[in-house]
C-alpha cells in the first residue's frame, strides 16, 4: 500500500514521457556526432607509456659495437671501489646508493634528451640499472638501454675495459 501511494504522487504518463524524450535525445545525439565530419571522441583513451618498451634490453655484444661507434653514454651503477678497480672505457660511475645526491650531476652529464644512455650494474640479478632507467625515463631521456647480463657479462666476453693501470688513476 505504501508503495502504491509513493507512485501515485507521480504522473506516470509524465515519467515515461521524459523517460522516452530522453532516450531518443541520447540516440540522435550519437548519430549525428557519428555524422559530424569531426565527431567527438566517445571514450578518451589515455597512453602509457611502458617502461619496459622504453628501456630496451640489449646485449653485452650490441653494447660493445655502439661503445666502438662513440655516440653513446655508459652508466655504471656499481660501487666507486668496484668502478675504479675496472669499468667499461668512458663509462661514467654513478653508485646506485648515491644516485638522488648525484641527480643534478647526472642531469648535466646527460645534457641532450635524445643521447643514447646504456646503464649497467654487477650483473644478470642486479635489478638498480631498471630502476635507474625508470628514473631518468622520468626525467625526458628516451634513448635508454639496460645492458643485460651487467659488468660480470662484459667481462666474460673479454670485451675492453679500464682499468687502474692502464687509465693512469
Amino acid at each position: 500500500m505504501r508503495a502504491h501511494t509513493f507512485l501515485n504522487m507521480f504522473n506516470l504518463g509524465l515519467i515515461k514521457e521524459v523517460l522516452i524524450i530522453s532516450i531518443l535525445a541520447l540516440v540522435f545525439g550519437f548519430f549525428f556526432n557519428a555524422v559530424r565530419p569531426n565527431p567527438m571522441e566517445l571514450f578518451v583513451t589515455v597512453e602509457i607509456n611502458d617502461s619496459e618498451q622504453r628501456n630496451e634490453k640489449i646485449s653485452v655484444e650490441k653494447a660493445s659495437a655502439l661503445l666502438e661507434s662513440g655516440m653513446i653514454i655508459f652508466l655504471d651503477l656499481r660501487s666507486a671501489d668496484n668502478f675504479h678497480s675496472a669499468h667499461i672505457p668512458g663509462a661514467f660511475n654513478f653508485p646506485f646508493e648515491n644516485i638522488y645526491e648525484q641527480l643534478s650531476e647526472l642531469e648535466k652529464l646527460l645534457n641532450n634528451k635524445n643521447s643514447v644512455i646504456i646503464i649497467y650494474g654487477s650483473d644478470l640479478m642486479d635489478t638498480k640499472p631498471d630502476d635507474l632507467a625508470e628514473l631518468i625515463g622520468m626525467m625526458g631521456y628516451e634513448n635508454i638501454k639496460i645492458m643485460t647480463g651487467g659488468w660480470a657479462s662484459w667481462v666474460s666476453k673479454n670485451f675492453p675495459v679500464t682499468t687502474r693501470q692502464n687509465s693512469g688513476e
